[in-house]
């Protein structure tokens, strides 16, 4: 299955159709790694709503997510 955990209605179809398809999840990784390497002075507020958006609520998401099948 395929998702963008920025995004929270993908994580709920994911983890929606991992309890009907399988019942349970027995390992969850939560990983995420966006990086988009620019000057500190070039950063805008897009650029760190993407990264901050991916990389910690996306991962926090997903494990709230996943927990009622783990």
């Amino acid at each position: 299955m395929r998702g963008d955990i920025a995004k929270l209605d993908g994580l709920e179809r994911i983890f929606e159709t991992a309890g009907e398809r399988y019942g349970r999840v027995d390992v969850l990784v939560a990983s995420a790694a966006h990086v988009e390497l620019v000057p500190i002075e070039q950063v805008t507020p897009e650029h760190f709503d993407t990264t901050f958006n991916t990389n910690a609520r996306g991962t926090l998401f997903t494990v709230q997510k996943a927990l009622p099948l783990l």
